[in-house]
């Protein structure tokens, strides 16, 4: 597995990943897929501040990503993240999901992000563990708060701090600013990728 940081000549390959989970799936809460006019659109506004990652196969094929997104719009918001991370539906990542979240995880934190939050169809038992095993507290659980594929869901809300709490914090640096260097040292380090199932 190669992790790297997303291309704006990636998004078709990711928008192709994401529209199962859109049509089939509540995984996601969107009831349309975006087309890829929309999904680039999107990808500029996210990368502006924030990382986004994909992982790639031995041949230099995507088959996953992950990215953080501003969880809220308010100012003093700055410091806290939200996290997505998808992969192929039809693909065996096993070992390739945490190495991912950890690299971006690593990134945020040099952006001087203190909190990242994770919400979860709560029925997806499969994120959950995966969410835990990454030391991701619960937060909270947002009752029958989407209604998608005939029935309503609940979304549980998890946490993981970052970065200790104590004090002023140092401003949010957009992702844009960080030293190549110091980025391609985080992906060497947490991008490393074991093979070996998430656990």
């Amino acid at each position: 597995m190669k992790i790297r940081i997303a291309r704006l000549e990636d998004v078709p390959a990711i928008a192709a990943i994401y529209r199962p989970y859109v049509e089939q799936s509540a995984v996601t809460f969107e009831t349309a897929a975006p087309d890829v006019q929309t999904f680039q659109e999107r990808f500029l506004g996210i990368t502006a501040v924030y990382p986004w990652l994909v992982a790639e196969d031995d041949q230099g094929m995507i088959v996953g990503y992950a990215y953080a997104s501003r969880a809220f719009a308010r100012a003093a918001y700055d410091w806290v993240a939200d996290l997505a991370i998808y992969f192929k539906m039809d693909h065996d990542h096993h070992g390739m999901a945490r190495p991912l979240y950890e690299t971006l995880m690593a990134l945020l934190k040099r952006q001087q992000v203190h909190t990242v939050y994770a919400l979860i169809t709560a029925d997806n038992r499969k994120s959950l563990c995966f969410h835990e095993k990454l030391g991701f507290t619960p937060a909270g659980v947002l009752k029958k708060c989407g209604f998608k594929l005939g029935c309503w869901h609940d979304v549980a809300w998890l946490e993981k701090a970052l970065i200790d709490h104590a004090g002023s914090p140092s401003p949010l640096i957009p992702f844009a600013q960080l030293k190549q260097a110091e980025i391609e040292a985080v992906i060497t380090q947490k991008g490393a990728g074991k093979n070996e199932h998430d656990r």
